[in-house]
């Protein structure tokens, strides 16, 4: 329920900010599964520039492998939300979704919706 100040603003109820949310982020995404893949989406990016980080930071391929399994592990802890939509099941994947653009071990991602 909504209601006026006397300053003239309007205030909305929890339930009616939650509903107008929901509303508005159907408008722009078709269905729940979307809204998942965007997100997954979002922390495989997130996941690659902590990735290149860490492989930049070091010097010997064992040192930069050393330092991409911290920086991922690190990952999964900091950020379980995006690490769980990005393992979960029901988040589906389409192959054009993520193609790699350069050559194997460039680690360099492409989004097309």
């Amino acid at each position: 329920m909504s209601s006026r100040r006397k300053d003239g603003a309007i205030q909305f109820g929890s339930e009616n900010l939650r509903y107008a949310f929901l509303r508005a982020a159907y408008y722009h995404f078709r269905d729940r599964g979307e809204i998942l893949l965007l997100l997954a989406v979002e922390g495989y990016y997130k996941l690659l520039e902590r990735l290149k980080a860490a492989e930049g930071a070091a010097k010997t391929p064992q040192a930069k492998l050393a330092a991409m399994v911290r920086a991922y592990l690190e990952f999964g802890r900091q950020e379980r939300g995006y690490y769980g939509l990005m393992f979960y099941r029901e988040v589906v994947m389409p192959p054009s979704v993520l193609k790699l653009e350069e050559p194997a071990g460039q680690c360099s991602l492409s989004v097309a919706f």
